[in-house]
């Protein structure tokens, strides 16, 4: 009997050992981790070199670690563990404040005056020459600054986790200051979101982004500043040319997938198509795609729907030749923005330069000459000289 119970013991343990990595090779996998909101690890190409260098092992090894069974259900459990039996405040680096609001833990801000008045210096030529440049050719450009989802809030914050706003603050200051002085036509959402009830009224609270309100309303403010400058205005979609639709699933914010939806708050995604649709060709990075501006997502509802997420390059052409062109570079903020846009123009172009690398945005520029050239920048990378702050 003793014997037995050691062999059962060994079949058990190596089982254990075995069963799980072997299940996660030949059950489905996902791609894209949902809460994480990452791509997966693939299973990496067996090869000499790969072998011998030790990247085969250590791919194999990022590989079951992404897909083990009942990994996200042990994740989800690790959250729950630490809100609802720890209770600890911060988990994941997301905050749930009194009113319900996912905020990010951000690092106590360490002002250096200097510093910041060096780096929007430089900012600020840069945009000084990229405006010049559209000018060039009888072209218009742009800034629109957008907030983030906490501004405003850092009431929310507890005192132990509270946030320094110097850096930030002052780029702002800093940055439009320079704009009024220098001439170029900029647009401050802040400043138009607190004309219009705040920022509770155009800011998710599971996400960093705006909901689609915000991003409705941004589209207005540039479509009017644009039109101001226009003797035949462009037509601009207001709330009755559209249609709304609300996306099916819970929506997973930015905050929220972090703690797997388990917030006391929830909210849905809306999105809207014109109510006299014009029909369109589009490309991204230079392949022919489906003409649409909203994707749904399967089983639940995210902000990378619009425009189907983050992409290099977008191009869509409505065929309208007497129509001018647009173009608009900048983060995710621009992504629900492009899904109204391209209705006012012939052809709009969409570059996030993070992930676009062709030719430089000057260089882009030079080439197309779009009419109109818009950047649309969160306040939070107004300083920062990386990815959609690098023009050439």
């Amino acid at each position: 009997m003793k014997k037995i119970c050691n062999l059962l013991a060994v079949v058990l343990f190596a089982a254990a050992l075995i069963i799980p990595p072997a299940l996660s090779v030949l059950l489905p996998r996902e791609q894209v981790s949902l809460y994480e909101n990452r791509t997966l690890a693939t299973f990496p190409q067996l090869t000499a070199r790969s072998l011998m260098s030790g990247t085969f092992v250590a791919g194999v090894e990022d590989y079951l670690t992404d897909h083990l069974v009942g990994r996200n259900q042990m994740l989800e459990a690790y959250v729950r563990l630490n809100r609802d039996v720890l209770g600890k405040p911060v988990v994941n680096d997301v905050y749930e404040s009194d009113a319900g609001t996912l905020l990010a833990k951000l690092n106590y801000d360490h002002y250096d005056a200097e510093a910041v008045a060096w780096r929007m210096e430089q900012q600020l030529g840069e945009l000084t020459a990229l405006d010049e440049l559209v000018s060039s050719y009888g072209g218009k450009f742009i800034f629109c600054g957008v907030s983030e989802q906490r501004r405003d809030r850092y009431d929310q914050y507890p005192d132990y986790l509270q946030p320094g706003t110097d850096t930030i603050d002052n780029a702002e200051r800093l940055l439009f200051e320079g704009f009024r002085e220098n001439g170029i036509t900029s647009i401050n959402m802040y400043e138009v979101f607190s004309a219009h009830g705040g920022q509770d009224a155009y800011y998710s609270k599971l996400d960093h982004h705006y909901t689609f309100a915000g991003a409705r309303l941004t589209y207005e403010t540039i479509m009017d500043t644009i039109n101001l400058g226009r003797d035949e205005p462009l037509a601009v979609l207001r709330e009755n040319d559209l249609v709304f639709h609300e996306a099916e699933g819970a929506f997973y914010g930015s905050y929220s997938r972090k703690i797997f939806n388990l917030q006391r708050v929830q909210e849905t995604l809306l999105w809207a198509e014109p109510a006299e649709p014009i029909p369109f060709t589009r490309t991204d990075n230079g392949k022919e795609v489906e003409p649409a501006v909203f994707t749904p997502k399967e089983g639940y509802a995210s902000y990378g729907s619009y425009m189907n997420g983050d992409i290099g390059e977008t191009v869509i052409d409505t065929g309208r030749d007497d129509l001018p062109s647009v173009l608009i570079f900048g983060d995710s903020f621009t992504n629900p923005v492009e899904g109204l846009l391209y209705y006012s123009f012939d052809e709009m172009r969409a570059l996030d330069l993070r992930y676009y690398d062709d030719m430089t945005l000057f260089e882009y520029i030079e080439e197309y000459q779009p009419d109109y050239v818009i950047a649309l920048r969160d306040r939070m990378q107004y300083n920062q000289a990386v990815g959609n702050g690098v023009y050439r």
